[in-house]
């Protein structure tokens, strides 16, 4: 065992380097302690390099590992915020994602981050995440009606009119 020391060496910086976010993440995961999973997940060729690695320096690669990743994919939304984003995310995926940011940007409370992800929703957020839903479905008409209201229903708050699921409307 080497001693400990908050320095990373150069070989496992350069080994960092050559994996991709996912992989960089399941590295962060695993020697921050976050994950509840065995080693059979870490890169092959890294297994016998952390082995001979002390906790401060397997603290510094999983740090590193989790800087080199980037940042989280998504803040985690909740409520409204959270219904517009996951509706805007399906439809970018159905209609494709220039459709589905140009609509939601056309609303103008929902204000989109420079990475299309929704920052906050003004005013009155039921009402405007039936806007939002409008526009799509005015888009790809009512077969999407199903799926929206799928997501809608997925939150702890009520569902915009347009996307309840009741049989008499």
């Amino acid at each position: 065992m080497t001693e400990p020391t908050d320095e990373i060496p150069e070989f496992i910086l350069e080994k960092l380097h050559s994996y991709d976010a996912d992989t960089l993440g399941v590295i962060t995961e695993h020697l921050l302690g976050r994950s509840t999973g065995t080693d059979r997940d870490l890169p092959e060729d890294l297994k016998p390099v952390l082995v001979m690695q002390d906790e401060s320096t397997l603290e510094a690669i999983g740090e590193t590992a989790d800087r080199m990743s980037g940042p989280d994919d998504e803040p985690e939304l909740s409520g409204y915020e959270g219904m517009a984003q996951d509706i805007i995310e399906y439809v970018g995926g159905e209609l494709g994602e220039d459709v589905a940011l140009s609509a939601a940007q056309d609303i103008e409370p929902i204000e989109l981050d420079q990475d299309g992800h929704v920052a906050e929703i003004d005013g009155s957020k039921q009402l405007v995440v039936e806007q939002l839903a409008d526009a799509y479905l005015q888009y790809a008409g009512p077969a999407m009606k199903k799926s929206l209201s799928d997501i809608a229903g997925q939150y702890d708050v009520e569902a915009p009119v347009n996307l309840s699921m009741n049989p008499f409307e």
